[in-house]
């Protein structure tokens, strides 16, 4: 016989299941019909050492940008190369770099833009500090860079 809740097998006489603990009265002995219980498939394992897969995947890990909008468009190494020689010419240069470093047109041209002022801004700080450093020692830069003196 056979629990009916559980449908495991069940002693004749018994009161209670000993597999779910289901009661059973003297009018409600188990049945002896077997209960169909569902069968369990095995689950196929995949080999997780296999380096390529006997299938693609679905769709890919990442969706590549389809376009850059032209604000954050990639400057190449010679526009940097382009932009640092066009900076260094005295006033046009100086004029480029104060409207690139405003405009929003493309946001890599404008950081480089500011960057080169942080750098103009670093040299002038130094050359200030040396000028004084050498007025309150008095030294004198031209001689000791090996520039021509009239005392000897």
């Amino acid at each position: 016989m056979n629990c009916p809740k559980c449908g495991a097998p069940v002693a004749p006489g018994t009161s209670f299941c000993s597999n779910c603990g289901a009661s059973f009265s003297a009018s409600s002995q188990p049945v002896s019909q077997p209960v169909s219980q569902p069968v369990a498939q095995p689950i196929p394992q995949q080999n997780t050492y296999n380096a390529y897969p006997t299938t693609p995947p679905a769709q890919p890990a990442y969706q590549a940008p389809t376009q850059v909008p032209p604000d954050y468009k990639p400057l190449s190494p010679w526009a940097y190369f382009g932009y640092m020689l066009l900076f260094s010419i005295p006033v046009v240069g100086f004029i480029c770099l104060i409207i690139f470093s405003v405009d929003s047109s493309n946001i890599n041209r404008r950081n480089f833009a500011r960057s080169y002022w942080i750098a103009i801004v670093l040299v002038v700080i130094l050359t200030i500090i040396a000028v004084i450093l050498a007025a309150v020692f008095g030294v004198s830069l031209g001689r000791e860079l090996g520039g021509y003196s009239y005392y000897f």
